[in-house]
């Protein structure tokens, strides 16, 4: 599925409530594989409609990155990488770790730095060594492609199987791997690329295969190298910078290697300007049960559960009671379930609004709302979250909803909300500065309605895992 295509995608269960990453890179080798199973389906169609994709959050990867556009980067820390760039087709979900990415669904590139970056799936983990550059397509029970596009030595990439751990395949530039669970689609040449010789292997009930490939085609070719459109600045703009600087070397340097003629050379087009257009990816923290539906870049659909968004551009949430309007660089959570709605601004002010009907909402920092299509009991209206709640205040609106408004910790919601956990303990400098300033802003609410009394907390109610042990 590639720039220009409409699709819709659902990703059953993101997260693999028992993924474990095993143990850490060995002597430079990929890691060691989890023995968990991505559960649930995956499936697309091809229609007319905008792009739609269907996410169920299921286990502790919470911490996701989803490329809503062709032409999103991503560049910070991610995979044990201090500088990475990341950049993914329309639809590319991933979970962000500290010492490792978790991709989903998708297709993506990724260009390293100074420090090597890993990958890792119940499939496949992958190690992209420092100042080199990887595509990977990643379609559960379809394909999972790697290909060394650019490299700072002769082992660009490392690709190890879960079929055969203790084998590791070393690509360099111009060499990508694939596993495959259809040898037709695969003989069939799905992927657009040229082959020079392959050879494939059946390993239990999947097939893998190492092929050289013409790097001038796959610059030619491939959406995610070619049409190169971003505003990132400053030192993030650098390290966009960097990764062209990546392509076009590696180019050169096959051309010269097959020697190539001149018109060969400039007849291919490689990646030469950064053109303002699109930000960055839309990169949200969502607890365990969660369905949501994203269609476009700038909307969201809340089926149920809670989410937490840091929000790049503005954007919309809706839920089957209300809508959220949020702005730029807004921070909100937001919960949808049995048939109440719960909205918290944590910035402002007025970045945050709540439209039902022909009611609006608008939210200061510290400020939320509880929407209900019921008349909401004592044990709704206080949360049984841990947050701490103050100044409660209700009504009902003429379409048989009711409303309370009230004040909310924000120190209380960091210290109870599951997750949130990469905050309470941010790894990245985007998490620092995002922690930072909301204790900034919490502390500023405190001072300005110290007035207001202290804040009422209900014992927080124990999740089903949790009681179980308690039980046992």
């Amino acid at each position: 599925m590639r720039h220009g295509s409409t699709w819709l995608v659902f990703i059953a269960m993101i997260g693999l409530q028992s993924f474990s990453v095993g143990t850490v890179f060995a002597q430079g080798n990929p890691p060691s594989l989890p023995s968990a199973q991505l559960h649930g389906a995956v499936s697309y169609t091809e229609g007319k409609h905008d792009e739609v994709v269907l996410i169920r959050m299921h286990g502790n990867h919470s911490n996701l990155l989803v490329f809503t556009e062709h032409d999103q980067v991503f560049t910070g820390e991610a995979g044990g990488g201090k500088d990475v760039l990341l950049r993914g087709s329309a639809g590319a979900v991933l979970s962000l770790e500290h010492d490792m990415i978790v991709p989903h669904r998708g297709s993506f590139v990724v260009d390293t730095g100074k420090n090597p970056v890993r990958l890792a799936t119940s499939t496949v983990g992958v190690k992209i060594e420092p100042q080199s550059t990887a595509i990977i397509d990643f379609f559960p029970k379809k394909v999972i492609r790697v290909v060394a596009v650019a490299g700072g030595n002769s082992e660009a990439v490392k690709v190890r199987t879960s079929a055969k751990p203790d084998e590791v395949t070393s690509l360099r530039a111009g060499k990508e791997f694939f596993i495959v669970y259809d040898k037709a689609e695969l003989v069939a040449g799905a992927y657009r690329v040229p082959r020079a010789q392959a050879g494939m292997v059946d390993i239990s009930s999947i097939r893998t295969a190492e092929r050289c490939i013409n790097i001038s085609q796959v610059v030619k070719q491939e959406p995610l190298l070619v049409e190169w459109q971003t505003s990132l600045t400053g030192s993030k703009k650098v390290v966009a910078e960097r990764f062209l600087s990546h392509v076009r070397d590696s180019v050169g340097a096959a051309q010269r290697e097959q020697s190539y003629d001149s018109t060969s050379y400039h007849s291919v087009r490689t990646p030469r300007r950064l053109v303002p257009q699109c930000g960055e990816p839309l990169r949200f923290l969502a607890a365990d049960g969660t369905d949501l539906m994203l269609s476009g870049s700038r909307e969201v659909s809340l089926l149920k559960g809670s989410l937490y968004l840091n929000t790049p551009a503005q954007m919309t949430i809706k839920t089957p009671l209300a809508t959220v309007f949020a702005d730029k660089s807004s921070l909100v959570s937001a919960e949808y379930k049995q048939g109440r709605l719960r909205v918290q601004a944590c910035s402002g002010p007025d970045d945050v609004c709540v439209v039902c009907g022909q009611y609006k909402i608008p939210l200061k920092p510290g400020a939320e709302v509880l929407l209900a299509d019921h008349y909401p009991t004592q044990q709704e209206v206080y949360g049984t979250d841990g947050i701490g709640r103050r100044c409660f205040n209700a009504f009902a609106l003429g379409n048989s909803v009711f409303i309370v408004k009230a004040d909310f910790s924000i120190a209380s919601m960091l210290l109870n909300v599951h997750h949130l956990k990469s905050l309470r303990r941010p790894w990245s400098t985007d998490d620092k500065h995002l922690l930072e300033s909301l204790l900034k802003t919490a502390a500023a609410i405190e001072y300005v309605t110290r007035g207001r009394g202290g804040y009422f907390v209900l014992p927080k109610e124990k999740s089903p895992e949790v009681a179980a042990c308690v039980q046992q």
